[in-house]
């Protein structure tokens, strides 16, 4: 199951996030914002992104590419696919 932070400050569980795709061109910070689990991911590939004062300013396209991690990689276990 997947949470979202929703505009009145409340999560939102939903199944189908899934399917979503997450755009190389959000800034780290707004991923952080809307999709917490994010920060695990991140992680695991020790990005140093997670509270990183750039990262309101930094994509994750330019952060997967200063790490060298596929920003699809990334893109798509953020989104909950699978790898492949």
């Amino acid at each position: 199951m997947f949470q979202r932070k929703e505009a009145g400050g409340g999560w939102r569980y939903d199944e189908n996030m899934a399917d979503e795709t997450i755009s190389p061109q959000i800034s780290v910070a707004e991923l952080l914002a809307s999709h917490p689990a994010a920060v695990l991911v991140l992680i695991k590939h020790r990005m140093a992104c997670v509270g990183c004062p750039m990262a309101r300013f930094e994509t994750l396209e330019g952060a997967a590419r200063i790490y060298g991690v596929s920003v699809q990689e990334l893109c798509n276990e953020v989104a909950g696919k699978e790898v492949e």
